[in-house]
């Protein structure tokens, strides 16, 4: 079963629209498709991907899920677009940019997509 690895990035300006720095954004982003049999495998593969990475259920502020492929939550990410909040870290979009690239390329695997001319 494939788990997608969301993670969320704060952005934050020193302005009264953010609090002056007290209530950032939370902007998620598809960080990492991983395959394994249960969720725990897939929280390890994640953990060697990412280091600092920690999964804490009881956290009232978790910033990292990982969603099975068959999660009704899961359609909100998978549907962001590519370069969908220009507030993201270059590395952070070119890792969301480069998950959507391969869920694209999975459904025209299966014929999900069509290709327009």
């Amino acid at each position: 079963m494939k788990y997608y690895f969301i993670k969320h990035q704060h952005y934050s300006e020193n302005t009264s629209a953010y609090g002056y720095g007290d209530f950032p954004d939370s902007i998620p982003y598809l960080a990492a498709i991983v395959e394994a049999d249960t969720i725990r495998k897939a929280q390890n593969k994640v953990k060697k991907i990412f280091t600092r990475v920690r999964f804490d259920s009881n956290s009232p502020v978790n910033n990292n899920f990982l969603m099975p492929e068959n999660s009704q939550f899961l359609t909100y990410y998978i549907n962001l677009p590519m370069n969908h909040d220009n507030r993201l870290s270059p590395e952070n979009t070119e890792l969301h940019n480069l998950c959507v690239r391969l869920i694209d390329a999975a459904k025209i695997d299966k014929g999900e997509l069509c290709s327009t001319e």
